[in-house]
Order: C-alpha cells, then sequence, then structure tokens
C-alpha cells in the first residue's frame, strides 16, 4: 500500500523553540529533504517544506524507473517561519482536502520521518493512518522517550547497558554545579548535551569552568532546561546500530561505523568488522533495549549509537558504552533500505559520505553526474556502483558507494573524490 512520507525531520532537532537553534542547522535541515527521496517507492508520496531541486527529482525518478515525479512530491515553503513541517500542513486547506480525498480513496497511510502529536493530529483530521506506532501510544509519550538522551541513559541503566557517568539537570544553577562535579569526577573536560537535538547538534565539550562562560543559546536559552552532564571520553570509534521493530517483534539490521565533522554526524561505513566482540556485544544489547522499545509499544526503527574507548597500552582493553537512542527515519536507515531494495543482497558493503568535496568546476548537479557517470547506476537492476543522495550544495555533495565487498566499495568510493576533486 502506498505511503504518504511526511519529512518533519524539523521536529527531531528541536522541542518547543526553532529560534534557538544556530543559523547553520536551520540551513542544514533545509539541504536534508532530497535525502528523503530515498524513503519512496513507486506509489508513494511526500511532502517537503523546502523545495527540492527538479532536476534531482528526475534523476530520482529515473534511476529507480518511476516515470515522472511531478505531483508525487509537494512541497510547503515555510513563508512564516513556523519551523514545523506538519503545522504547515494542517494550516493549509488545499493540501489538507487533497490528504482527506486520498483517505476516501483508501490504501494510503502516513510514514511520518518522527512520530510526534502533531502527526497524530494530521492523521485524526484527515482520516489517514499512521503506518507504524498506534496513535495512542505516540500520545502517551512513548516516541518522545525513545528520542530524549536522558530517558535512554536511565532505561539502558536500569537494563545493565554501560553509558557514560554524569548528571541530568533541570535549571541553570543545578547545571552549574553537577558540572562543577562531573568535572572533578573527570579530570576537568566534559561533555554537555541536549536531550532532545539530533546529529551531534547540542552536544557541547569543554573544560570546566570555561565551558560555563561560553554556553550556545541551545544551553541557556530558557527559564526551563533539561541538561546532561557527562564525563568526557576519548572515543575511538562511534557505531551505530539498527532494529526494526514490529508487531511481530524485532529484527537486528547491522553495525555501521560512524564518520563526522568537528563532532557531527556526515555519513557512515556499513558493516563495522574491525572487532567480533564488540560487535556481538552491540547486537545482544541492542536486541535487549528493542525487546523494552517493542513493550512500550514503539513500532518502526530503533537506532542506538555506541562508543568505544581504547586502553590497550595501558592494559584496560577496549569499553562499550550506549550513547543514544534514536526511534525515527534516520540517514543510517534510510541509505540501508534503499540500498536493500535496489541492490537486493548484492550490496553487502556501504560509504555514505554527506560530505563529499567537490571543486567549484564541478559544482552543478549535471556536472557531477557528467564526472561520475561511469561509477553512477542509472538504471534499475545494477549490482554496485553509486547513487547521489543530494545535489551538490555549495563545495559539498552527498553519495554513497555499494558493492558485494568492502574492497570494491573502498576502490569506487576513492573513485568518487579523484573524480570530483
Amino acid at each position: 500500500m502506498p505511503d504518504i512520507f511526511i519529512a518533519n525531520i524539523d521536529e527531531a532537532f528541536y522541542k518547543d523553540d526553532i529560534a534557538l537553534l544556530p543559523a547553520e542547522l536551520v540551513k542544514k535541515v533545509k539541504t536534508l529533504f532530497s535525502r528523503f527521496l530515498f524513503c519512496m517507492d513507486k506509489d508513494d508520496l511526500i511532502i517537503v517544506s523546502s523545495a527540492i531541486p527538479r532536476e534531482f527529482i528526475d534523476y530520482y525518478f529515473k534511476l529507480n524507473g518511476f516515470g515522472g515525479g511531478v505531483g508525487r512530491i509537494i512541497e510547503m515553503p515555510d513563508e512564516e517561519g513556523l519551523g514545523q513541517l506538519v503545522k504547515l500542513i494542517l494550516r493549509d486547506e488545499k493540501n489538507m482536502a487533497f490528504l482527506k480525498t486520498l483517505s476516501l480513496r483508501g490504501g494510503y497511510k502516513i510514514e511520518p520521518f518522527i512520530e510526534t502529536p502533531f502527526t497524530v493530529e494530521l492523521s485524526e483530521k484527515t482520516g489517514l493512518p499512521i503506518k507504524r506506532t498506534a496513535p495512542e501510544n505516540i500520545l502517551k509519550g512513548v516516541i518522545t522517550k525513545l528520542n530524549d538522551k536522558a530517558f535512554f541513559k536511565k532505561a539502558a541503566a536500569r537494563l545493565a547497558i554501560p553509558v557514560v557517568p554524569g548528571y541530568v539537570a533541570f535549571d541553570r544553577e543545578e547545571m552549574s554545579v553537577l558540572a562543577a562535579k562531573a568535572a572533578g569526577e573527570c579530570g576537568g573536560r566534559i561533555m554537555l548535551k541536549n536531550p532532545y537535538h539530533a546529529g551531534g547538534i547540542g552536544n557541547y565539550s569543554g573544560v570546566y569552568p570555561e565551558i560555563m562562560r561560553t554556553l550556545p543559546p541551545l544551553f541557556d536559552g530558557g527559564e526551563i532546561i533539561e541538561i546532561i552532564i557527562e564525563h568526557f571520553l576519548d572515543f575511538e570509534a562511534i557505531l551505530g546500530s539498527l532494529v526494526k521493530i514490529s508487531d511481530e517483534g524485532y529484527e537486528f539490521c547491522g553495525i555501521d561505523e560512524q564518520m563526522s565533522i568537528g563532532g557531527r554526524w556526515c555519513g557512515f561505513r556499513y558493516p563495522y568488522s574491525s572487532n567480533e566482540d564488540i560487535a556481538a556485544e552491540i547486537k545482544k544489547m541492542s536486541v535487549l533495549f528493542a525487546r523494552e522499545a517493542h513493550k512500550m509499544g514503539a513500532r518502526g526503527e530503533l537506532n542506538i549509537d555506541w562508543g568505544v574507548t581504547n586502553n590497550s597500552a595501558g592494559g584496560g582493553g577496549w569499553k562499550l558504552y550506549a550513547l543514544e537512542s534514536n526511534f525515527r527515519h534516520n540517514g543510517f536507515g534510510i541509505i540501508y533500505n534503499y540500498a536493500a531494495r535496489y541492490f537486493g543482497t548484492a550490496a553487502k558493503f556501504i560509504i555514505y559520505n554527506e560530505n563529499v568535496p567537490v571543486s567549484p568546476e564541478s559544482g552543478s548537479l549535471e556536472r557531477v553526474i557528467r564526472r561520475l557517470e561511469p561509477l553512477l547506476i542509472d538504471r534499475p537492476g545494477l549490482t554496485e556502483g553509486v547513487f547521489l543522495v543530494s545535489p551538490p550544495n555549495g563545495q559539498r555533495c552527498a553519495l554513497a558507494a555499494a558493492a558485494d565487498t568492502a574492497g570494491r566499495a573502498r576502490e569506487i568510493y576513492e573513485n568518487i573524490e579523484r573524480r570530483l576533486k
């Protein structure tokens, strides 16, 4: 049955006030909408709040043999600066009438990027059912909790899943006291986290007390705050696990090794294979937490981030820490699912980077496609190759390489970099 994908990524990056977000983040959110095309199957629709370039839509539909994309993508420009896509839809009489018409036809379901009370309201007012989690569980806060870093730390600790030592503060005075306490326990360097942000946004590290004098608005912008204060740990690797949860149970999909720039997520290598013991522990604990999420009534994709420290030189060996859970669509899941749908079992290895450098001479979508043409998949049925995940933005581009061996995936990816420099 066809889905109506609601690209409400904005609700994953902030809880209340969009004005507290850095301008660079607001800009980044707008560049991510092209990625959501890769959630679409043949008869699906997608609603976005920022225009996707027409030439990139044509590229995606040709790649998948879908035919024309006109009318399949509904754009809702955020001219009033509301900052929330679902609010825009609810206020738009024309598109609300269209969605009600689809409901009367039957078969369509709403598939939000993240399930929230706003998406439940949209479902109730249009008559379109939500595809995954039951509305009553969304309204009870199940999905909100599973995307809350503070809730995750408590729930993981209760299951004996190791987490980074730290505290949760609920006002600025308590934050100062607990920051000093954490700094005293770990040698001075601490990590502050806003519980409701994504992609590394809202994570802020530094040495106490200097860090308290340079807090961005995300940590100091309102009367009521909730901030996680943790020991700063120097991680050798950040890994991510993906588990799909349905009414029938849960399916462990795999583990990726994340790539980041300045502490912010920008891609991954799949699968993680450097240490079988670490992979086995992550799988065991991911399924354990997925079992709890299933009992809570959550349905969808659970992504857990893990940090690995290594003190082999000091005789301590590696340690694994659960960092956060994300119960929503995510970069790993979107690319993993698309590669599985397109390549089947052929693409066992994937490298994805949303920050591939592009020379000024290669800056347009047309030129990028021309330079990468020998590597690009361009029709259904191929077993390896490259696909663009978003058009060039400035001198950066999002690309994925997939192949049946790790060496071949690396070879293809390195060829991408050479051709675009």
